[in-house]
């Protein structure tokens, strides 16, 4: 006699659970991925696109420097005179002699502008306790050099300031300060073009209009296919002229070596 086999009433249960449950998870994936999608879009709504992108572009940006910075933070207090100093150190893993030599001449600078005010601030008796904050920025970095700018904000009271800033690009092959005349090196004309492109901005009674005398020591900065012609004081409360001048990158003949920066 042939045997009977009963399947047990639970499993046909189970099977109708299993049909059941991925009919339910069928059902809610789309509900899921719409919410989701909603969520989202509510999001960029709410969002500064460029400046998600500007800040992307920064991260990529930092990544790729090959000169690190960090900074010494000090204090002097002086009869009247108080001075805030925040002085930048670069590692530059490839050569730490240029390391070295970059170093040693941004903090002798720095030291000797100090000593001297602290000197000028003897000599004089000033009624007002004023401050000087130095402090620096990087305005530019690419394979072959770096240009810091190191800032000096004096103000006397709560009204009258004076900023200057000194602007240093390097050669980050051998560490040596890279002048205008070197960055301008295959335009002798430099001094020509860079002083017709001023006085044709300038009104004749503004002081630099005569007195331009671009050369070798003239200050200088490195920014958006710019270079940025500056004079020190570079900002004062006496007055609020301009004393800072951008000559495009395509004005001279030659290319100038920082244009090969991608980021420029």
């Amino acid at each position: 006699m042939d045997k009977i086999y009963k399947i047990p009433k639970y499993n046909n249960e189970l099977d109708l659970g299993g049909t059941l449950m991925k009919e339910i998870k069928n059902f809610i994936k789309p509900i899921l991925f719409l919410t989701m999608g909603i969520f989202l879009l509510s999001l960029i709504q709410n969002v500064n696109l460029s400046s998600v992108m500007t800040k992307i572009q920064a991260n990529i940006y930092e990544g790729l420097k090959v000169v690190k910075i960090t900074e010494e933070k000090s204090e002097i207090k002086d009869e009247n005179f108080t001075i805030r100093f925040k002085v930048p150190s670069i590692h530059y893993e490839k050569d730490k002699q240029v390391e070295k030599t970059i170093n040693n001449y941004i903090k002798k600078n720095i030291k000797e502008y100090i000593n001297i005010q602290r000197q000028v601030n003897k000599m004089n008796t000033y009624e007002e306790p004023h401050t000087l904050n130095i402090t620096y920025s990087v305005v530019f970095e690419d394979e072959n050099m770096i240009n810091i700018i190191i800032e000096k904000d004096t103000t006397w009271g709560t009204k009258d300031y004076k900023y200057e800033k000194d602007s240093y690009v390097f050669n980050l092959k051998n560490g040596e300060r890279i002048y205008l005349d070197e960055l301008l090196k295959d335009n002798e004309d430099y001094s020509r073009i860079i002083t017709e492109t001023i006085q044709k901005r300038l009104n004749e009674k503004h002081p630099l209009y005569y007195n331009l005398n671009i050369d070798r020591n003239t200050n200088y900065y490195i920014q958006d296919r710019y270079i940025n012609i500056y004079y020190n004081p570079y900002k004062q409360s006496e007055n609020n002229l301009a004393y800072e001048f951008k000559i495009p990158f395509d004005i001279f003949k030659s290319n100038i070596e920082p244009s090969s920066n991608f980021f420029f």
